[in-house]
């Protein structure tokens, strides 16, 4: 899974004043997405912007107290790049850009997720077999092959039908857990690149959400050692 970093860890490493473990946490999560990658980028560029501005108010400023005048500068100046940096990240985040926000099609999926109970998917009337020849005859929708698509640990296949978001079919692959808990598996087609697996907690759920060239998933709900499982074996499928 690619992990997940706080703002605060994140400008830490803009900074350059992470610790040196955490600093490789957060280079490896950057090779090894993309996505995560330009982000970070977008964030260094947006800090190197406003520390630019905060040097040009510097030049004028009043040296700090008991401090010689270089000292002083040099202390201002260090404020006012974590400041900047700071304000950066949060710039991002409040713009949707920041790594860890999940897509629309995401948070729908998610708020609809947190409406169902055991009984929803307890009254499901297809059988395994019936599901799975259900979800073959909706898969070519999507544009996507899932006769490989496995039994997945830890969960029972109740029902697949096809939803729809912003104009696309949206497949939902209902499940429900050992303990009877609902999970849905989600699969909308997507151009934008494969990225990799990110761990999730959406409207009080644990999700799992990754994509390949052509398609992006995601899977919610029951336990978050349950759609870890199952994902790991859904996208080694997939």
């Amino acid at each position: 899974m690619v992990e997940r970093f706080t703002d605060e860890e994140i400008s830490a490493f803009l900074d350059g004043e992470a610790d040196p473990a955490l600093a490789v946490r957060i280079a490896a999560a950057r090779d090894a997405d993309p996505d995560f990658a330009a982000d970070l980028a977008a964030m260094e560029a947006a800090g190197a912007h406003l520390v630019a501005g905060f040097d040009a108010l510097m030049a004028d400023a009043p040296d700090a107290p008991d401090l010689s005048p270089a000292a002083g500068r040099i202390a201002w100046r260090g404020m006012a790049a974590g400041f900047a940096a700071g304000i950066a990240v949060a710039a991002i985040a409040g713009a949707g850009w920041l790594y860890s926000r999940p897509p629309a099609w995401e948070r729908y999926v998610a708020a609809y997720q947190a409406l169902y109970v055991p009984a929803t998917v307890a009254g499901a009337d297809l059988t395994p077999d019936a599901a799975r020849a259900r979800i073959a005859e909706l898969a070519p929708e999507l544009g996507i092959d899932l006769s490989a698509l496995p039994d997945l640990p830890g969960l029972n296949l109740r029902r697949a039908q096809m939803l729809g978001h912003d104009g696309q079919p949206l497949l939902q692959i209902a499940y429900a857990d050992a303990e009877g808990r609902p999970v849905a598996l989600c699969i909308i087609a997507r151009a934008g690149g494969a990225s990799a697996p990110v761990m999730r907690e959406m409207e009080g759920l644990p999700a799992v959400a990754w994509a390949t060239d052509a398609h992006a998933f995601l899977l919610i709900g029951g336990t978050a050692e349950t759609v870890q499982k199952a994902a790991k074996v859904a996208r080694a499928a997939l």
